[in-house]
């Protein structure tokens, strides 16, 4: 609570009221409230609340928050007061530091921390959440022990880790996609960070846990978690023994859309033409393919430097599968499509021609914790050939960050900011849906 009126106008306790810079009584008072652009569950953190923020079911925790150092202080946090309208646990709008501890388990929250700005993690934090356990915009530091677990457990612009701690779970968890995810590039469930001097060490020695000049303390520091768009640092040769063993038609785990965005291009009775986004760091491109078909496994069918790849000699009227992998001068994959499944012409089947959506215009505005269903349809490229499904409409989000989407086209507002929603076919006929969260 900041006194505009009288200047440097204090509460006397004695006299039991408002006095001036000279002691005196005024009969008039300006205060204003200020807003630090923190939420915890319904409550707004002002200057006003900021000693003992009513955020918290009786015995259920407690918390202050100090303006200038952007220091949030838990203690004992186990619920959090919500309505209907509650999607956020915490929600800063700008940088925040977090001490103290939380227990929070509550699956009817979908994000349990959201922070769009840097976030430095030094309590001792236990979130299990739907959505996402903790969210960070931008630099995230965490400098004590942390569990989170959610669909989607921990994203960050920019993960580091104390030095006094590791990531036990997932094992060499990194960053992909704006997620930490394991060895295998599958976004984790579950991030768990503990101290260095828990991990067993294979022969420990009785009575050498003191050195003999033991070294002073020194104040911590952080090592940075790699961030990589390369599917976990996956080389070629794992890749390509993961496609071609694919038990179906479905993607691997993977493949993603936005990165290359592949389609057929052009299609002909015994030809299809596959075409992708050029990607900056990337030395070549592998193309695997098939007929369409669970039987029918991938196989290599070239490796070239260009955009495109034209397969020939196909079966008129026949459906096949691709899938394309993009690779850097150390051989590891940069990314891995969405599989394109096209058809041939002079047969009964076809390929979709276009998308239409409800966005307007290709636009989308909505509120944070608000939707918007796109309803999506396919139409046919030729109308006589009707489009066997192989896989349904899909889509994805540039920046979940921002907004979500499931499989159902139904955006979310996470965040205020801009992406995109890839909104794409099974042959890779795409509409770009430009969603404003506001």
């Amino acid at each position: 609570m900041l006194i505009l009126s009288p200047e440097k106008g204090i509460y006397d306790n004695e006299k039991g009221d408002i006095v001036d810079k000279n002691g005196n009584r005024v009969f008039y008072v300006d205060i204003h409230i200020e807003d630090y652009k923190l939420t915890i569950g319904t409550c707004q953190v002002t200057s006003a609340n900021m000693d003992n923020i009513p955020a918290f079911p009786t015995g259920q925790g407690s918390a202050s928050y100090d303006p200038e150092t952007k220091t949030l202080k838990l203690s004992g946090v186990k619920g959090i007061i919500k309505d209907e309208n509650t999607d956020k646990g915490i929600y800063s709008k700008g940088s925040l530091i977090i001490e103290g501890d939380m227990d929070l388990n509550d699956t009817n929250l979908g994000t349990g921390i959201f922070c769009d700005g840097d976030l430095t993690i030094k309590g001792n934090l236990r979130i299990k959440t739907a959505e996402f356990a903790l969210i960070c915009a931008g630099k995230l530091l965490i400098d004590n022990k942390i569990y989170l677990e959610s669909e989607k457990a921990l994203g960050a612009g920019e993960l580091n880790i104390g030095d006094d701690y590791r990531m036990i779970n997932p094992e060499d968890g990194k960053i992909v996609y704006y997620y930490v995810a394991d060895k295998n590039g599958n976004t984790a469930k579950v991030v768990e960070i503990d101290l260095k001097s828990n991990q067993q060490t294979e022969n420990p020695q009785p009575g050498n846990q003191q050195t003999e000049n033991p070294q002073p303390e020194v104040a911590p520091t952080s090592t940075p978690v790699e961030k990589t768009t390369d599917k976990d640092g996956l080389t070629v040769e794992e890749i390509e023994q993961k496609i071609t063993n694919l038990p179906d038609d479905n993607d691997p785990s993977e493949s993603t859309f936005s990165v290359l965005q592949s389609k057929a291009s052009k299609v002909t009775k015994n030809s299809i033409k596959l075409s992708w986004k050029k990607v900056p760091s990337a030395k070549g491109f592998i193309i695997y393919g098939n007929k369409c078909g669970d039987k029918n496994k991938y196989k290599k069918l070239a490796d070239v430097t260009k955009t495109n790849y034209t397969q020939k000699k196909l079966k008129k009227g026949t459906y096949y599968k691709y899938l394309v992998v993009a690779y850097d001068n150390a051989g590891k994959v940069i990314s891995v499509s969405k599989s394109v499944h096209a058809a041939t012409l002079g047969g009964k089947v076809g390929n979709a021609g276009s998308i239409t959506t409800k966005a307007k215009k290709d636009k989308v505005s909505i509120k944070v914790n608000k939707t918007f269903k796109l309803k999506a349809k396919e139409k046919q490229a030729v109308k006589k050939l009707k489009v066997k499904k192989h896989r349904a409409v899909m889509y994805e989000s540039s920046n979940e960050a921002v907004a979500v989407v499931n499989n159902k086209g139904e955006i979310k507002g996470i965040s205020k900011g801009k992406c995109d929603i890839y909104v794409y076919s099974q042959n890779g006929i795409m509409k770009k849906i430009k969603v404003t969260v506001k």
